[in-house]
């Protein structure tokens, strides 16, 4: 008598993973500030805090950031490194730090914040170490912006509402860097205030380097630093 044998089920093959290229962007109109809040804080103790928020009196993005966000913020992260360490500025990134104002009902994350100045460092010292709220803290010296997406939100104004001395923001080919300074509330196109010399036309070389290696791109904008700002003794900040 034969026996028949039942084929072992297969299990399906797992769906590959493929990063996104581009952000998304997704936009809600009339959201409550409580609202706002709770998805915000849901979102961090859910370990979601790659998704950014962005609200302003009653409007909310929510971006998830892609290949093409991700990769020029990060190379201008390493410029500032270079830059820190060969002026002899002392540095403190805050990444994507949440900065919220009930009053204002504004509340947004920079693609990326740094503190620069020894009286904005100072503070850090006293700062709740589990603190969730950065408006206990000092507003950062500088952030970088990255804008290959289409946000419904102009975010700049939320950067000079918290007084926000400089911006570096990467165009939407992510080819071109503009160096932005607060005046009064306005941003306007200049040389950069924290690094003597330093000019947009630089920083935009940064983001062209086409070395794999993080430490070789770092070396070849390092390379740029020294011969054209030519850093010398450590700036008093």
């Amino acid at each position: 008598m034969s026996t028949l044998t039942k084929p072992a089920a297969t299990k399906p093959a797992p769906a590959a993973i493929t990063p996104r290229a581009n952000a998304e962007v997704f936009s809600l109109d009339g959201v409550s500030w409580e609202a706002y809040s709770t998805l915000r804080d849901s979102l961090d103790a859910n370990g979601r805090c790659n998704i950014r928020l962005t609200y302003d009196a009653g409007r909310l993005d929510l971006m998830a950031p892609g290949i093409c966000h991700e990769w020029p913020k990060m190379a201008l992260d390493r410029a500032v490194i270079v830059l820190t360490q060969e002026f002899g500025i002392p540095r403190r990134c805050l990444g994507s730090t949440t900065f919220r104002k009930e009053a204002e009902e504004k509340g947004f994350e920079p693609d990326q914040c740094y503190y620069l100045r020894k009286e904005k460092l100072a503070p850090f010292r006293k700062w709740p170490k589990r603190s969730a709220d950065a408006a206990e803290g000092p507003s950062p010296d500088l952030t970088i912006e990255v804008d290959v997406t289409s946000s419904s939100i102009d975010r700049l104004p939320l950067h000079a509402a918290w007084g926000v001395g400089e911006v570096w923001r990467v165009d939407e080919h992510a080819e071109r860097v503009t160096i932005l300074l607060l005046e009064g509330r306005d941003y306007k196109p200049g040389d950069s205030g924290l690094f003597p010399g330093l000019k947009a036309e630089l920083l935009s070389e940064a983001l062209q380097f086409d070395a794999d290696d993080e430490e070789a791109r770092m070396g070849q904008f390092r390379g740029l630093v020294r011969t054209r700002l030519r850093p010398s003794a450590p700036q008093n900040q």
